[in-house]
């Protein structure tokens, strides 16, 4: 918008920071690499804008708007995100832009190892679409306090199980389907627990739940469960064996 109204000024990004006063100096270094000596430079902001918080040493002044309209950001961000796409080489332009100008992402995700109260069986999950079987799990929330409160989430939500509170394994990639192509991948947090309360039931996205007798899926779990979760399998039989070791 500010190359369409001016098209010959100079559009830069400035580093955010955690601090104002960092900030500033920041923005201050900026300047300065492209400000001549002798020139001066004056910044400009609008209501609500940086210059309450700016501790550099540049003039500002704050623009004032000759009809003050009261209007949100967010409210006017959520109606473009909600409406159609739209059929244009700009729109796509923009998207592919949006996409490609961005940090990769390893989007968070959780994975239980569900067992018995004596730990003889472990409860597993299958998909309506799949054959074979998986761990119970599902993404973090943003909204969550930690992944142990991810975990009992999404086991409730998957199996209306109650647990003891969640063991970490471990860490692992996961060689999800959806983003074998893309920059973008998955990492998740393997977790052991025992059922506490209630009586497994599939709901959400698990259309079946099963039992099986640990020792015996030692021995076959490549050929019961997911081929993506089969590092998670390994990495929860090694924790089980050092942990009977450590008896």
């Amino acid at each position: 918008m500010i190359l369409k109204a001016f098209p010959d000024v100079t559009v830069l990004y400035v580093q955010d920071a955690h601090d104002d006063a960092l900030w500033s100096q920041r923005l201050d270094t900026q300047i300065k690499h492209h400000v001549a000596p002798s020139q001066k430079a004056v910044l400009y902001g609008g209501r609500d804008s940086f210059v309450v918080r700016y501790y550099g040493t540049y003039p500002y002044r704050e623009l004032e708007s000759e009809a003050y309209v009261r209007m949100s950001g967010t409210d006017v961000r959520r109606a473009i995100a909600t409406s159609s796409v739209r059929e244009s080489p700009d729109f796509r332009r923009g998207v592919i832009w949006a996409t490609s100008n961005r940090f990769p992402t390893a989007y968070p995700t959780v994975d239980i190892a569900i067992f018995n109260e004596d730990g003889t069986k472990l409860l597993l999950g299958r998909k309506e679409d799949e054959v074979q079987f998986r761990l119970i799990g599902g993404f973090a929330s943003p909204e969550s306090e930690d992944y142990e409160s991810d975990a009992r989430r999404e086991v409730f939500e998957e199996t209306g199980l109650g647990i003891t509170d969640p063991e970490y394994i471990g860490s692992y990639k996961v060689d999800d389907w959806r983003y074998r192509g893309e920059t973008d991948k998955v990492k998740t947090l393997l977790f052991a627990a025992k059922r506490q309360t209630g009586t497994p039931r599939p709901a959400d996205d698990i259309a079946e739940v099963r039992w099986f007798d640990t020792d015996e899926l030692a021995k076959d779990y490549a050929q019961i469960v997911m081929p993506v979760h089969l590092p998670l399998m390994e990495a929860l039989f090694t924790f089980i064996d050092s942990e009977k070791g450590k008896q």
